[in-house]
C-alpha cells in the first residue's frame, strides 16, 4: 500500500487540498487494521472520510469493518451494486442502511460522514449519513439502532479494519481514501471537516 502526495484532493476552494491519499487495491489485499486495547464511546461516533472509487461492481466492498466475531460486527461498504451499505449485525441486522443511490463516478473524490449517536430519541435521528455535505434522506432500506445500543466500533479487542472484511483477504475495497478518521465520543456534521464555497 502506497500514500501518494501527488493524489491531492482538489476542492471547490481554491486555496484548500487534502494532500495524500491511500491507494487500496483489491486485487493485491491491501489493507490497514486496529485494535482497540481500551474501550471508547461506543453510542456517539462520527466517521470521516474522503474516497475516489476504483474497481466498481465488486461484492461488498469494506471501507470499514469493525468486528468481535462474525456476529459482532459494524460495516460501511460499497454495495455489489454500487450503493453505500452501512450496517450492525449481531446475528440480525440493528442498523441497516442503503443507499438508493449509486456512486459510480470513479473520477470524483465523495466525502463522506457517518454521524452516530444512539442516545437520541427520535430513531432516525441515532445515524445520519452525509455525501458532499447533503444529508442522505432516501433509502432502499431503512433499520435504526434501539436508543443507547452500542456498537462494535471503539471497542476493545474489536479488529478495526479499513479496506477488507475482519483482517482478511476477502471483500476488498478498491480506490483511494484520505482524511479517515473516527471521532469519539462527539456525532459532529460535515462543517467539522471541511468548508463550502457558495
Amino acid at each position: 500500500m502506497a500514500i501518494f502526495p501527488g493524489s491531492a484532493i482538489p476542492s471547490a476552494v481554491s486555496d484548500y487540498e487534502i494532500d495524500n491519499s491511500v491507494r487500496f487495491d483489491d486485487d493485491r489485499n491491501t489493507k490497514l487494521a486496529r485494535t482497540p486495547s481500551v474501550s471508547g464511546n461506543r453510542k456517539t461516533f462520527t466517521l470521516s472520510f474522503w474516497t475516489k472509487r476504483g474497481n466498481l461492481g465488486l461484492s461488498n466492498a469494506r471501507v470499514l469493518d469493525a468486528r468481535t466475531s462474525g456476529t459482532n460486527e459494524f460495516d460501511v461498504i460499497f454495495y455489489s451494486t454500487d450503493q453505500l451499505w452501512i450496517y450492525n449485525y449481531t446475528g440480525s441486522y440493528n442498523l441497516e442502511l442503503k443507499t438508493t443511490q449509486v456512486f459510480r463516478d470513479i473520477s470524483a473524490w465523495y466525502h463522506f460522514v457517518i454521524k452516530v449517536d444512539t442516545t437520541q430519541g427520535t430513531a432516525s435521528d441515532r445515524v445520519k449519513v452525509y455525501v458532499n455535505g447533503e444529508q442522505i434522506t432516501a433509502w432502499a432500506t431503512e433499520t435504526y439502532p434501539a436508543q443507547d445500543y452500542e456498537f462494535a466500533v471503539n471497542q476493545t479487542g474489536a479488529e478495526h479494519s479499513i479496506g477488507c472484511y475482519g483482517g482478511s483477504d476477502s471483500y476488498d475495497y478498491d480506490g483511494y481514501l484520505a482524511e479517515f478518521y473516527c471521532i469519539d465520543g462527539t456525532a459532529l456534521t460535515p462543517s467539522s471537516f471541511g468548508e463550502l464555497d457558495s
